[in-house]
């Protein structure tokens, strides 16, 4: 893929923040990690300038072009890179020479007549659904986004959903908001195996997750007793995920429940693992509540899984009509699906064509040119809503 000429100097410099990325990634650290590897492979008239900790450096430095380069700037804690956004950022763009700078988690530093800033943000969950997270969070996203919607020349959205959320909550305070979907074709494809993981007896009913209260994995705990006790399903249920604020509750969950021996919990499986999983389980089932994005679901379609999933907001916007597909919890009308879909060999289940427009490629050649554009000044503006007026 073309990149800019050796021999031509790039017409700007843009730094792009990977300072959010976690050890393990899920979620929001998928999208800044391959939009960041796309972004470097894509073909661009801009010079490149990583942000990140030095223990990313490596998934940065093979893919750099001439004129890119990797900082790391130092900090040990959360508190640590908070405090650097907001009063050591802005000095080391000046420094770096950073003409515009992709801010792919919320957080951005002041604005400064140095550098434009575009930020990125995957949903507003933090206030429109509250009794998801913790009150630290809540505090501090709370009373933070405006601040860093107004430091911003221009928003990234990783839906229509967030979008409309944003320009809904904050009207004319939102600079233009555009969509850049992540891509979905980040885990290799293949054909589903028999159902049966290697070296486990039984099927497998797969549920991958963070494991958060919005995700509504006690719900699917019910589900699959249901199955059990009323369809007699012989599977195994696996939970795979990273702890997070619904954990304790998940495992109570599974302590209490009659079919709590062929409950599974897995985290941090490696990316191979979890390939396997998508590649040999049987079926896939997702309840999560609200999601920006949400890459699961996506996954596991790209896998050919036959996947459950609860329609909220965000898959009502991605994906079409499917039977699979539910508009509320009835764990019985759930349970009663599955079983006949399984008698039917899940025949109508969701295609890998339906979602194969959003790939890493597309996603990285859209925001390639939403920065150029943004830079050359030739940047359309999107007309807005008053704040507060639903859509």
């Amino acid at each position: 893929m073309k990149h800019f000429a050796p021999n031509t100097s790039p017409a700007f410099t843009a730094g792009i923040d990977c300072l959010a990325l976690p050890e393990k990634f899920s979620g929001a650290a998928y999208y800044i990690h391959h939009l960041t590897r796309n972004l470097l492979e894509t073909e661009r008239r801009f010079a490149v300038v990583i942000f990140c900790k030095p223990r990313h450096r490596h998934l940065y430095q093979p893919f750099l072009k001439p004129g890119d380069r990797v900082v790391t700037p130092s900090f040990k804690t959360r508190a640590g890179r908070i405090l650097y956004y907001e009063y050591g950022l802005s000095r080391r763009l000046r420094r770096e020479g950073v003409d515009l700078f992709l801010a792919t988690h919320y957080l951005c530093p002041p604005r400064h007549p140095a550098y434009r800033i575009v930020n990125t943000f995957h949903d507003l969950g933090f206030v429109e659904h509250p009794r998801y997270y913790g009150w630290i969070r809540r505090f501090y996203f709370g009373r933070r986004y405006r601040t860093f919607l107004e430091r911003a020349d221009l928003i990234f959205a990783v839906s229509h959903l967030t979008r409309r959320s944003l320009e809904r909550r904050f009207g004319e305070r939102v600079p233009p908001v555009e969509v850049v979907y992540p891509g979905t074709d980040h885990l290799a494809d293949g054909e589903p195996g028999n159902g049966k993981l290697n070296g486990v007896s039984k099927p497998v009913m797969l549920a991958v997750n963070t494991f958060e209260k919005r995700k509504n994995i006690p719900e699917i705990i019910r589900l699959f007793r249901y199955l059990k006790e009323v369809h007699r399903f012989p599977h195994q249920l696996w939970l795979v995920g990273q702890r997070a604020n619904g954990w304790p509750e998940i495992r109570r969950a599974i302590a209490a429940s009659p079919v709590g021996a062929d409950i599974v919990l897995k985290e941090h499986l490696s990316t191979a693992d979890l390939v396997r999983c998508y590649r040999q389980a049987e079926l896939f089932v997702n309840m999560s509540a609200y999601e920006g994005f949400g890459f699961t679901p996506m996954e596991a379609i790209n896998h050919n899984l036959p996947a459950f999933l609860f329609r909220n907001a965000v898959l009502d916007e991605l994906l079409p009509e499917n039977p699979y597909i539910f508009s509320h919890l009835e764990i019985e009308a759930w349970g009663d699906q599955i079983a006949r879909a399984r008698v039917n060999q899940y025949r109508e289940r969701l295609s890998p064509d339906c979602i194969s427009q959003l790939n890493w490629q597309r996603s990285a050649g859209k925001a390639a040119a939403l920065l150029e554009a943004l830079w050359s000044g030739n940047l359309q503006k999107r007309s807005r809503v008053p704040s507060d007026i639903a859509l």
